[in-house]
């Protein structure tokens, strides 16, 4: 069973990079999704032809909004 912590992900990203953290991202991706977090912002996330840059400051949104929800204890996913 995996963890999704979105914390761990965006500091994973900055200390590693976008191409070391894809499988993470797909993970975090459909965890916001499931949620209904920023869908336009997980959409821009999820195009590996958009600006890193952009991508990185998604990254950040996404964690950040999922971290400020009332309910957003560490999530169990098959």
């Amino acid at each position: 069973m995996n963890r999704i912590d979105p914390t761990a992900i965006a500091r994973q990203v900055a200390t590693f990079g976008l191409d070391r953290s894809e499988p993470e991202l797909a993970a975090l991706a459909q965890h916001a999704m499931r949620l209904g977090v920023l869908p336009a912002i997980v959409s821009l996330l999820t195009d590996r032809s958009a600006p890193e840059v952009a991508r990185e400051r998604a990254v950040a949104r996404i964690s950040a909004a999922i971290v400020a929800l009332p309910a957003a204890p560490l999530v169990d996913v098959a």
